[in-house]
């Protein structure tokens, strides 16, 4: 009953506050770890792929509010943390890409903003669409697990962004 939910919280912000900060502090945390990680830029970018994955899917709700309601998380100073955990985890995103530009594994053309948003963006909507889909689509997924989702992500990104002479080498696990 809404009467006992504000016996513990004094407003909606509070409740929205408590749903969502440890998720993003995790997210940011783990994203900085990955991206420290003394493994070439490939490697952490697949960590990274199947860490999101695995997150967005885990915690789908959570991050089906911090994705839906991006603009109030931007614009209300109440929740500039969830903006600066966002900002951190997409620096991350762009060290791992920097660092595989450098390293010679990815291509140097690509706009590293749109390339980081357009990914992240991606691994939003296919754990939207693994965790949420109904209906006559569940024929069309038969088995599909949430490792061949995350296998399929990782190919396909990597493809998208690998150096072409690259494009044979096995992908990595």
């Amino acid at each position: 009953l809404s009467g006992s939910l504000y016996h513990h919280f004094a407003t909606k912000e509070d409740m929205l506050h408590d749903i969502v900060r440890e998720p993003v502090a995790r997210f940011r945390d783990n994203a900085t770890r990955i991206a420290a990680l003394p493994v070439d830029a490939e490697a952490r970018l697949a960590t990274l792929i199947r860490f999101q994955l695995e997150e967005l899917t885990g915690n789908h709700a959570v991050h089906a509010i911090l994705y839906g309601e991006r603009q109030l998380f931007r614009r209300n100073p109440d929740f500039h943390y969830v903006a600066k955990a966002k900002k951190e985890a997409y620096l991350s995103w762009q060290h791992i890409l920097d660092d595989g530009v450098r390293e010679g594994l990815f291509v140097a053309d690509a706009d590293t903003f749109l390339t980081v948003t357009t990914l992240q963006r991606l691994l939003n909507t296919g754990a939207d669409w693994f965790t949420s889909e109904e209906g006559p689509f569940l024929d069309f997924m038969g088995a599909l697990t949430l490792e061949s989702l995350t296998d399929f992500m990782l190919r396909f990104i990597l493809r998208a962004i690998r150096r072409p002479e690259r494009g044979g080498l096995p992908f990595p696990s």
